[in-house]
């Protein structure tokens, strides 16, 4: 314990021993310590008005994303392997541009998961979401429907956005208040880098011939 934290210990008790020792101060002092509690206990209050005014922000920002996300998707009503990588390039473009802050939240459907999966189907956003095999199929159609140069272009992008240290380079999961959530997106960047690291190596090697 430092000098400075055992004279903050102490001091309720150094006054109170003053108060013993002077009868004639002992209404001011008494009266010193009374609002020195209130202040106390006002800064307590702000601190905590600010912290939940703080959280209504975050929370209706969650909101807000949540109903923008789904508006966006809504409009792809009838679903296909085409529409599917139609939405990613959509979804991959936002994500690329937007900075994220206490009012600019994120959240799952606002990520560019490259996987063939309807985000309007019930189970969007499970754990299921994003698995290894889903990776692996969405490339293998990309890499159908897609030229040569544009398919390695991609997979070059992806692989490079989904890089953990690109999410942690650009604070994004600081700004994700929701631990469960945050575990969650945490958990498919591990899984997306991991499968697409081997599709990534597979394009260079084919450079070479």
């Amino acid at each position: 314990m430092t000098d400075l934290q055992l004279y903050e210990l102490l001091r309720p008790f150094g006054r109170l021993l003053s108060m013993h020792l002077d009868p004639n101060n002992s209404r001011v002092s008494l009266l010193e310590l009374q609002l020195e509690e209130e202040r106390e206990k006002t800064a307590k209050e702000v601190a905590r008005q600010k912290e939940t005014a703080q959280e209504q922000i975050r929370k209706d920002a969650t909101v807000a994303e949540i109903d923008r996300c789904r508006q966006r998707d809504v409009r792809f009503c009838k679903w296909s392997n085409s529409i599917a990588l139609k939405r990613f390039l959509l979804v991959l473009e936002e994500f690329e541009s937007r900075s994220y802050s206490e009012t600019q939240s994120l959240t799952f459907g606002g990520v560019p998961w490259p996987t063939l999966d309807n985000p309007m189907a019930p189970s969007f956003g499970s754990s299921t979401t994003v698995t290894w095999e889903k990776v692996e199929t969405f490339f293998r159609y990309v890499k159908n429907a897609m030229t040569v140069q544009e398919y390695r272009k991609l997979v070059e992008k992806v692989h490079r956005l989904f890089h953990p240290d690109k999410w942690r380079s650009r604070r994004i999961l600081e700004m994700v208040h929701d631990s469960d959530l945050r575990r969650s997106l945490e958990s498919s960047v591990n899984t997306i880098a991991q499968a697409l690291t081997p599709l990534w190596r597979a394009t260079k090697e084919e450079n070479l011939f």
